[in-house]
């Protein structure tokens, strides 16, 4: 079977790296190589990584496309699998993968990902992305010769993969295969489109306004604020220490959605008192605020994965981490 180096670049990562290491490891063979490539963490992921037997390198302050690159210097495999800390490989991943790379004409494989907390708009983030690209942003493998003939990642931590897999991809036959599959636990998945969402409803009521459109135009430019203000409050809500474990243990807490439900049931309530452009203002705000949780709500996906709990060792392992110059 085909040996692989996986490429991981981190930083402070442990509350989710073991899960994709737990995930990856019990798929690897004999000749295989998980190197991490991190960013002089500051949390336990160097001492979860080493615990594994991870080929561990410090890079402090170098782009996410660097780290990639590094890794890919000194790996010692011929093929590489680019991912990321904040996956979980699904069953026969590494095997559907090596398969690809028996046909001595594949110079690149890609697959598919799922939203790791089944949030409605995390899956329709990925169907999209998939569509338009036919490429996975978290998964990349290809052969190490190739990587070379190119220019390598980007000096970027934004879009760095999809940067590189435009030209791997025209250096030959390259596979998207959606069967290799992982959960991704990405916060992106959702927040970049709720953002994008929110702020285009809102400028197409703002268009409409100005542009001589009538009370209603409130409702749309209540509803991307309510989009707005629906990410930006969970994102902060989040901040708060205790906060996320709260939400995991008490998946019933005060979502919301609620308080989106109870602004429209008051907007109606007052219907006829509140001047026309308010309540339209209102039932948009309110009606943002429910669809924006609807869609971000996480759902459980006992089907696919039990998530794993973070345990973290207090001892330090005696293993050599390199700091590349």
């Amino acid at each position: 079977m085909i040996p692989v180096s996986v490429v991981i670049p981190s930083l402070n990562s442990e509350k989710e790296i073991q899960r994709a290491l737990d995930s990856l490891f019990p798929q690897l063979i004999k000749g295989d190589e998980v190197i991490i490539i991190d960013g002089a963490s500051k949390d336990a992921t160097l001492e979860i990584a080493c615990r594994y037997g991870c080929k561990v390198f410090i890079y402090p302050g170098a782009s996410i496309g660097r780290c990639r690159h590094y890794g890919v210097e000194v790996a010692k495999n011929q093929i590489i699998l680019q991912t990321d800390t904040d996956v979980y490989f699904l069953p026969d991943f590494m095997s559907l993968l090596r398969k690809h790379f028996e046909d001595p004409e594949v110079v690149g494989v890609t697959g598919s990902w799922v939203d790791g907390k089944n949030r409605l708009l995390g899956n329709v983030t990925c169907k999209v992305f998939e569509g338009v690209f036919k490429y996975s942003d978290c998964l990349q493998a290809y052969r190490r010769s190739v990587y070379f003939e190119t220019i390598g990642h980007p000096d970027t931590s934004f879009g760095e993969q999809i940067g590189n897999w435009s030209q791997i991809s025209k250096m030959g036959k390259v596979v998207y295969d959606p069967d290799i599959r992982v959960l991704h636990f990405s916060e992106r998945n959702v927040n970049i489109p709720s953002y994008i969402i929110g702020s285009s409803v809102l400028g197409g009521g703002l268009a409409y306004k100005y542009g001589g459109g009538g009370d209603l135009s409130y409702m749309a430019i209540g509803h991307g604020l309510g989009w707005i203000a629906g990410q930006f409050g969970s994102e902060k809500m989040a901040e708060i220490p205790g906060v996320v474990e709260y939400w995991e243990e008490n998946p019933d807490h005060f979502h919301h959605w609620k308080i989106g439900a109870l602004i429209v049931a008051a907007s109606a309530a007052f219907s006829g008192v509140l001047p026309d452009a308010v309540e339209y203002g209102l039932y948009g705000l309110g009606s943002g605020l429910f669809v924006h949780d609807m869609m971000t709500e996480s759902m459980p996906l006992p089907e696919l994965v039990p998530v794993v709990g973070l345990k973290i060792s207090t001892e330090r392992p005696k293993i050599l981490v390199l700091t590349p110059t």
